[in-house]
């Protein structure tokens, strides 16, 4: 259900994959992707005890860097509980800061064996918050999945924002961003092998295909109790799964750069602006037209009237945006983009 294939035309697809090629030859630079994967797990060994030693300042890095690198965080008030260490599972109950439940309404628990997979959990999150806007009219299962190929593409992308902080890692140990960056490309590189991916599909077959709550596992609402569509629900369960999520993330930062590209060429530097309109995008409610945005954004072949719909959307929220900086009057619809994207309206 909700195939690529299905999804995108034999161009577009051809396309992605071998955007995923290039991208498995700039990661392994002709060095076998199996050696690197062995390399990454004892780099993760030497990692892990260097972090301990740092434990409450990368965690609140982690929360500063997300702020900075997202502000969209800061200015929909949401909450980070970010914990750094070995035994973070997701599954496990969340031990949250009293003093958070208290002051947002909204919160995403990250947890990461490493920084990076730390800010890749933080990203997914807040992504899988900005998805929320989908589900407010009728979303088919190829709307999902586009959406969770976005939201991925989102998270792989924010494990790499420990770049921005390099100086003060360098304080840590002078080789941390360095091996960072070889777990991270071990990791994700995997995504784009054929190889490695028909051995990740043997394990999923072994034990099970179905993700359960993926994506909304670190999104709490400890003031209010969210209630979910059936539908939309029933959507979900339908593609969140594992299979799916090889491709996903093997994809997903393609389509997500091809919809990041039209804010940076929007000229509106101010990223609050991509996040709120990536959620005015999956507020389409008609797929087709949805679609077809998202494929044309893919080929570079928007149409003009595509174009000018996405910076008609950009320019109302970057001049909002700017009235709500400055403390301007006028302010009930931006207000209403702020509580919709963290998911307290409708």
């Amino acid at each position: 259900m909700a195939e690529y294939k299905d999804i995108f035309s034999p161009k577009t697809l051809a396309g992605l994959k071998g955007q995923s090629e290039k991208e498995l030859a700039q990661i392994t630079k002709g060095k076998s992707l199996r050696q690197m994967l062995d390399k990454a797990n004892q780099l993760i060994w030497r990692i892990q005890p260097i972090e301990a030693d740092y434990k409450k300042e990368l965690e609140d890095l982690a929360v500063t860097l997300a702020k900075e690198t997202y502000p969209v965080i800061e200015y929909a008030g949401i909450g980070i509980d970010a914990k750094l260490g070995s035994d973070t599972t997701l599954g496990k109950s969340y031990q949250t800061d009293p003093k958070l439940k208290e002051k947002y309404d909204i919160i995403i628990h990250a947890r990461g064996a490493i920084f990076p997979v730390l800010m890749h959990e933080i990203a997914k999150g807040l992504y899988e918050i900005i998805s929320k806007q989908a589900y407010y009219t009728k979303i088919s299962p190829e709307k999902r999945r586009i959406i969770n190929s976005i939201t991925q593409g989102a998270a792989v992308q924010g494990a790499f924002s420990y770049h921005l902080y390099k100086d003060f890692l360098d304080l840590i140990d002078p080789e941390l961003v360095n091996d960072y960056t070889n777990v991270m490309d071990a990791t994700f590189g995997g995504y784009h092998d054929e190889t490695h991916i028909a051995k990740l599909m043997s394990i999923i077959d072994r034990y099970g295909d179905q993700l359960t709550g993926v994506g909304r596992m670190n999104v709490s609402f400890p003031k209010r109790t969210e209630k979910g569509d059936e539908e939309a629900t029933k959507v979900t369960q339908q593609v969140d799964t594992y299979k799916n999520e090889l491709d996903d993330i093997r994809y997903g930062k393609f389509i997500y750069n091809s919809v990041n590209n039209l804010w940076i060429d929007s000229g509106y530097d101010d990223s609050r602006v991509r996040d709120l309109f990536l959620a005015e995008l999956y507020k389409l409610e008609d797929y087709n037209e949805f679609q077809s945005f998202v494929e044309n954004a893919i080929n570079n072949e928007l149409t003009e009237a595509q174009k000018r719909w996405a910076l008609g959307e950009m320019r109302d929220i970057y001049i909002d945006l700017k009235k709500d900086d400055t403390g301007l009057t006028g302010l009930g619809e931006q207000f209403v983009r702020m509580n919709r994207l963290a998911g307290l309206l409708k």
